[in-house]
């Protein structure tokens, strides 16, 4: 609990480029899952299978500052942090 609360604390500072690794362990904690394959390589799909993210990378590790901001928004993350 204690990293994922450090991840999440540094995800909200929106560095300009974020390892994909740390974008799906956050997606995994609040319960979406991972599906490969197709186009796009990284496909997280909502716990209750009603909306999609697909989540491109840069050179295959990275991910832009606008897919954070989309995971902040899509996960409450600040709320999160403030309800802790």
């Amino acid at each position: 609990m204690s990293k994922i609360r450090k991840l999440i604390e540094k995800l909200l500072l929106l560095p300009t480029s974020t390892d994909i690794e740390d974008v799906i362990k956050i997606y995994l904690f609040f319960g979406w899952t991972l599906r490969t394959g197709g186009k796009h390589t990284n496909i997280l799909v909502s716990p209750d299978q009603t909306r999609t993210r697909a989540v491109p990378t840069i050179s295959g590790r990275h991910v832009k500052t606008h897919y954070v901001k989309t995971m902040i928004e899509d996960l409450g993350l600040r709320e999160y942090l403030e309800a802790q």
